[in-house]
């Protein structure tokens, strides 16, 4: 990701492209101009990003729901009624994680936005961005095992 080039079997370096996570630099990307936001209009960085927070896990279930059409991210193999065979990957039957994960992040917006309409008034700053983290990282271990 930060050095796009390799070296061949020669020994001689050539451009192989950029490599890595598109997610993380586009988490850094929002954060960044999340930060340039709050220079210029004098918001609390919290408050615009707990509202971040409730956004990005409506867009959590969206990338997982693509990681399903896309054959990403396949669970372990399976004989379950519901286990999916991902054809661009191997013919066993295989959880469909991505859909697992998708389900915890729409359940994770629900609360979220919950939270932000009705109890709004209430909350610290921060305090659903924090939420979101820990509802986020429980699904994410939870589906991995």
């Amino acid at each position: 990701m930060i050095l796009p080039f390799s070296k061949d079997a020669s020994g001689s370096w050539h451009f192989s492209g950029y490599k890595g996570l598109a997610s993380h630099g586009g988490i850094i990307g929002v954060l960044i101009a999340a930060y340039i936001f709050v220079r210029k209009k004098k918001p609390s960085y919290l408050w615009l990003l707990d509202r971040i927070a409730i956004a990005g896990a409506l867009a959590g279930c969206f990338i997982r729901i693509g990681n399903f059409f896309n054959s990403e991210i396949i669970g372990t193999p399976s004989d379950l009624p519901w286990a999916i065979v991902f054809e661009r990957v191997s013919t066993v039957p295989r959880h469909p994680a991505q859909l697992y994960e998708a389900a915890a992040y729409l359940a994770i917006f629900g609360v979220l936005i919950y939270l932000y309409t009705r109890k709004r008034t209430r909350l610290k700053d921060g305090f659903i961005l924090g939420l979101f983290l820990v509802l986020l990282f429980t699904a994410r271990f939870s589906s991995s095992s």
